[in-house]
């Protein structure tokens, strides 16, 4: 009997995998394919600041001058948050609803410019689920399910307009985005809200099917953003013009 279960539990381990080997196989061809005609602006300032997991590329020259960021999706790596703060002095809010995060952060020690905010974003205020990955110890709690799977939390979220009001802040240096599958709605509410940060980086979740990429990009494009870099599934955008003294910005 014993052997039974091990076989099946064997088993459903490597349809797991298979699972995860086919989504990276479907991941490669998907990039390929949402890079087609997305204009990318060379520039020489680019620095990349983090880890090799967490890190980013940004504009140096956008980034000097920089007072303020928000960081959504800490997970388990905030080396790009804190290099911004050590490098460029920095104030920087990180958001994350996920309770294994607000534990961990109730343990770090971190830099008195760090501020943390126990929620999510997305386009409205609430309360909303909150999906596990498909493997433990294998990604991060989804809003839109991008894993399919049944498991979930609930946590409440805000809008960026929201927590920008809450905050008392009218306008945002930089927006760093790694939600899992939220930055749709989260980008189409910061458009809508008038809200434009000067840099802005944001992981487009794999599973998206690479039209919408592409017609989300174009939407950043017409609101006056450059693309000026690609990495894997990370996107960085500079807003044209405002390259090191953000305009105010109407979040009302």
């Amino acid at each position: 009997m014993k052997r039974h279960e091990d076989l099946r539990g064997t088993a459903g381990m490597r349809r797991a995998v298979s699972k995860v080997r086919l989504r990276v196989c479907r991941n490669r061809v998907a990039r390929a394919a949402v890079r087609t005609r997305l204009p990318v602006l060379p520039r020489r300032d680019l620095v990349r600041l983090g880890s090799d997991y967490g890190g980013w590329w940004v504009p140096e020259q956008a980034i000097r001058g920089a007072r303020r960021a928000y960081c959504a999706g800490v997970g388990n790596d905030v080396t790009f948050d804190f290099a911004l703060i050590e490098r460029y002095d920095c104030e920087v809010w990180a958001f994350d609803p996920t309770p294994s995060v607000i534990d961990a952060v109730a343990r770090w020690t971190t830099p008195e410019r760090w501020h943390f905010e126990p929620v999510g974003l997305w386009d409205s205020e609430g309360v909303i689920r909150f999906y596990a990955p498909g493997l433990p110890d294998h990604g991060s709690l989804s809003a839109t399910n991008a894993r399919r799977t049944d498991d979930f939390i609930e946590a409440r979220v805000e809008a960026l307009a929201e927590i920008m009001h809450r905050l008392g802040h009218d306008r945002l240096d930089i927006l760093k985005m790694d939600v899992e599958g939220a930055e749709g709605r989260v980008l189409e509410s910061m458009l809508s809200s008038r809200i434009r940060p000067t840099v802005l980086c944001v992981e487009f979740d794999e599973p998206e099917a690479p039209w919408r990429t592409r017609r989300r990009v174009r939407s950043l494009l017409a609101a006056g953003y450059a693309l000026v870099m690609i990495e894997h599934w990370n996107y960085t955008f500079l807003l044209l013009d405002e390259h090191s003294s953000p305009r105010r910005q109407d979040v009302n």
